[in-house]
């Protein structure tokens, strides 16, 4: 096993011949580096092209907190509010694979289409459901109504609880996808 101990990440052949990239974050922790990106790639481009069609397919283009967040960053919505709601959907859709893999590693279960679900679910309600749509409301655009707030459970969108489950589905896509890709280190 070669190791990089400036970096704390370690090389070893693994089963098959293939190549597994472990890094040491967090309090020691050690996470399979490739099958995080992999996995955090993959459940990314799946969320955010969900979040960026369907919706709109079903006539929720409101529900999306990725339009305020472009919003706020550039109310004229142009290919600048494109982008950033784009870095929205893709940097969460990564960031919380990490999240994801360092609480099992540290919980040493392993990654399952189960585990994903319970990720996914997490996520939902943590973010978008409740967290986001809480933080909206602190912003003044969005008090002034000049940006989209769709609220908790985005029932300020006067869709009933429709538009809340078109992002489940999303989110337990993610997550879906994040436990069946992801393969821990143990």
């Amino acid at each position: 096993m070669a190791r990089d101990q400036a970096n704390g990440v370690a090389v070893s052949a693994g089963p098959r011949s293939s190549v597994t990239v472990t890094a040491r974050v967090a309090a020691g922790i050690k996470v399979n580096g490739r099958s995080a990106a992999l996995a955090a790639s993959l459940a990314a481009a799946a969320i955010t092209a969900y979040m960026l069609i369907v919706p709109r397919w079903l006539g929720f283009e409101q529900m999306d907190l990725g339009l305020s967040i472009g919003d706020m960053v550039d109310p004229q919505r142009s290919v600048l509010a494109w982008l950033v709601r784009l870095a929205w959907h893709i940097g969460n859709g990564v960031t919380y694979v990490a999240v994801y893999a360092l609480v099992l590693e540290k919980l040493r279960l392993p990654s399952t289409a189960r585990t994903g679900v319970v990720f996914g679910i997490i996520l939902w309600l943590a973010g978008p459901m409740l967290l986001i749509p809480l933080l909206l409301n602190l912003h003044p655009a969005a008090a002034a109504g000049s940006i989209t707030n769709p609220g908790v459970f985005m029932k300020d969108l006067g869709l009933g609880l429709k538009p809340a489950l078109v992002d489940l589905v999303a989110h337990l896509m993610h997550g879906t996808i994040t436990g069946v890709v992801y393969k821990g280190t143990h």
